[in-house]
Protein backbone atom coordinates (compact mmCIF):
# COMPACT_ATOMS: atom_id res chain seq x y z
CA UNK A 1 0.00 0.00 0.00
CA UNK A 2 2.79 2.65 1.11
CA UNK A 3 4.77 1.57 -2.34
CA UNK A 4 3.24 3.53 -4.94
CA UNK A 5 3.31 6.66 -2.60
CA UNK A 6 6.93 6.17 -2.28
CA UNK A 7 7.53 5.42 -5.45
CA UNK A 8 5.88 8.57 -6.88
CA UNK A 9 7.42 11.01 -4.14
CA UNK A 10 10.97 9.38 -4.45
CA UNK A 11 11.60 7.22 -8.07
CA UNK A 12 11.86 10.12 -10.36
CA UNK A 13 14.37 10.65 -13.61
CA UNK A 14 16.74 13.31 -12.05
CA UNK A 15 17.28 10.70 -8.73
CA UNK A 16 17.97 7.78 -11.29
CA UNK A 17 20.42 9.76 -13.19
CA UNK A 18 21.99 10.53 -10.45
CA UNK A 19 22.60 7.40 -9.23
CA UNK A 20 24.09 6.31 -12.69
CA UNK A 21 26.56 8.97 -11.69
CA UNK A 22 27.28 8.35 -8.70
CA UNK A 23 27.48 4.40 -10.16
CA UNK A 24 29.68 5.17 -12.75
CA UNK A 25 32.28 7.03 -10.58
CA UNK A 26 32.15 4.15 -8.11
CA UNK A 27 32.91 1.37 -10.78
CA UNK A 28 35.43 3.83 -12.09
CA UNK A 29 37.62 4.65 -8.47
CA UNK A 30 36.90 0.83 -7.68
CA UNK A 31 34.53 2.13 -4.68
CA UNK A 32 31.04 0.91 -3.32
CA UNK A 33 28.19 3.67 -2.80
CA UNK A 34 28.65 2.61 0.68
CA UNK A 35 31.62 3.32 1.08
CA UNK A 36 31.85 6.97 -0.43
CA UNK A 37 28.66 7.59 1.45
CA UNK A 38 30.54 7.05 4.47
CA UNK A 39 34.03 8.58 3.63
CA UNK A 40 32.09 12.06 2.18
CA UNK A 41 30.19 11.93 5.39
CA UNK A 42 33.64 11.84 7.39
CA UNK A 43 35.32 14.17 5.08
CA UNK A 44 33.69 16.78 2.68
CA UNK A 45 30.42 17.20 5.07
CA UNK A 46 29.95 20.19 7.30
CA UNK A 47 30.63 17.97 10.28
CA UNK A 48 33.45 19.66 12.52
CA UNK A 49 35.79 17.78 15.14
CA UNK A 50 33.54 16.36 18.02
CA UNK A 51 31.07 16.08 16.04
CA UNK A 52 29.52 12.08 15.83
CA UNK A 53 28.36 9.74 13.19
CA UNK A 54 26.34 7.22 13.66
CA UNK A 55 26.77 3.87 11.82
CA UNK A 56 24.36 1.34 11.00
CA UNK A 57 25.34 -2.27 10.52
CA UNK A 58 23.42 -5.62 10.68
CA UNK A 59 26.37 -7.55 11.97
CA UNK A 60 30.01 -6.74 13.47
CA UNK A 61 32.01 -7.11 9.75
CA UNK A 62 29.42 -4.65 8.55
CA UNK A 63 29.79 -2.19 11.21
CA UNK A 64 34.01 -2.98 11.19
CA UNK A 65 33.66 -2.40 7.25
CA UNK A 66 31.94 0.79 7.56
CA UNK A 67 34.32 1.89 10.03
CA UNK A 68 37.07 1.30 7.92
CA UNK A 69 35.36 2.81 5.01
CA UNK A 70 35.25 6.25 7.11
CA UNK A 71 38.82 6.16 8.00
CA UNK A 72 40.04 5.74 4.55
CA UNK A 73 40.70 9.65 4.03
CA UNK A 74 38.83 12.12 1.59
CA UNK A 75 37.83 10.92 -1.29
CA UNK A 76 39.40 11.57 -5.08
CA UNK A 77 38.14 15.08 -6.27
CA UNK A 78 36.43 13.41 -9.10
CA UNK A 79 34.00 11.57 -7.15
CA UNK A 80 33.61 14.47 -5.00
CA UNK A 81 32.69 16.38 -8.21
CA UNK A 82 30.20 13.81 -9.19
CA UNK A 83 28.26 13.95 -5.99
CA UNK A 84 28.05 17.77 -6.16
CA UNK A 85 26.61 17.08 -9.65
CA UNK A 86 24.06 14.71 -8.46
CA UNK A 87 23.48 16.63 -5.77
CA UNK A 88 22.51 19.30 -8.59
CA UNK A 89 20.57 17.02 -10.46
CA UNK A 90 18.03 15.50 -7.76
CA UNK A 91 17.83 19.42 -6.27
CA UNK A 92 14.96 20.14 -8.28
CA UNK A 93 13.48 16.74 -8.08
CA UNK A 94 13.92 15.93 -4.20
CA UNK A 95 10.66 16.60 -2.00
CA UNK A 96 10.43 18.59 1.16
CA UNK A 97 11.56 16.72 3.68
CA UNK A 98 8.51 17.65 6.21
CA UNK A 99 5.72 17.51 4.10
Amino acid sequence: MLGPALRKRYLKDGQLEALKLLQEVAEKNNLTLAEIGYRWIHHHSLLQPGDGITFGASSVAHLEQNITNAEKGPLPDDVVAAIDLAHKVVGLDAPFYAR
